[in-house]
């Protein structure tokens, strides 16, 4: 069984296939932990995350692994220096993420960096 000893990144140009590749990313470099039924969180997570640094910072992004404990951090950097805010009344269009993130996370949030912010979670 492979684990993930070291962090893993890569990086994503703007674009409509990031945020498939980045499910595909963290699908590979998790393989082989025991998260089971967290799979399909960890790649729904990741998926609004990047699809979130596509429509709303306009830049590509970064999306990073490492592990915590027993559970995964999974952050997603982009060149925007605006964090999110969860929308009080998301609708069809959007703003459902972060209450995505807020309910299927063990923990999650947004820390400001020299080049945009990260938005991160662990599941």
């Amino acid at each position: 069984m492979r684990a993930l000893e070291e962090p893993a990144s890569i990086a994503l140009a703007q674009g409509p296939e990031a945020a498939s590749t980045a499910r595909q990313f963290v699908t590979d470099a998790a393989e082989g932990l025991a998260f089971g039924e967290r799979r399909d969180n960890l790649e729904l997570l990741v998926s609004e995350l990047v699809t979130n640094a596509m429509r709303h910072a306009h830049t590509g992004c970064q999306v990073m692994l490492c592990r915590h404990g027993d559970r995964l951090r999974v952050e997603v950097d982009d060149e925007s220096s605006q964090l999110p805010a969860m929308r009080t009344f998301p609708d069809e269009t959007g703003g459902w993420g972060l209450r995505l993130l807020a309910a299927l996370s063990h923990d999650w949030g947004t820390e400001r960096r020299p080049w945009g912010k990260s938005v991160w979670f662990i599941i």
